[in-house]
């Protein structure tokens, strides 16, 4: 790998600034999201801090991007949701993205990571980086 991937938090201040790059990334996920997100949904949470994105760039140009929410169940169990990941050239970055979400999960005090991955590929890959399936979500439309 010759080109270097870097990741960057992205203050919430920033996201009115660079929305038009964000947005077409996110509305790849919104487009099989079965209509549980809009972009809309996705940048007020983002506004509000209730979840915070992870931009990946190459070369000053943002191929990828992913967010992170910490969520404390009924329990109270802290867990670190990264329900958004989009992008290009996963394999090249999927690393990256790996180290990055097991650290923030440290410091959040979260011991568990979760996503929902709506694609098998993204499945296998995982898999082979420690990733073990859980619950899988069934539906019926009326």
């Amino acid at each position: 790998m010759n080109e270097e991937y870097k990741l960057t938090l992205v203050t919430n201040t920033l996201i009115p600034l660079i929305w038009d790059k964000l947005e077409p990334l996110i509305q790849r996920v919104v487009e099989v999201s079965d209509g549980d997100i809009s972009t809309d949904t996705v940048k007020r949470s983002l506004l509000s801090l209730r979840s915070v994105v992870v931009i990946i760039t190459v070369e000053d140009r943002i191929v990828a991007l992913f967010t992170l929410e910490v969520r404390t169940m009924d329990t109270g169990k802290r867990v670190l949701y990264s329900p958004i990941i989009a992008g290009d050239d996963m394999s090249e970055w999927l690393e990256h993205y790996i180290r990055y979400v097991k650290e923030f999960a440290r410091q959040e005090n979260c011991p568990q990571i979760r996503g929902v991955a709506s694609r098998k590929g993204w499945i296998r890959l995982l898999k082979k980086r420690g990733l073990k399936e859980g619950a899988t979500t069934v539906s019926y439309t009326l």
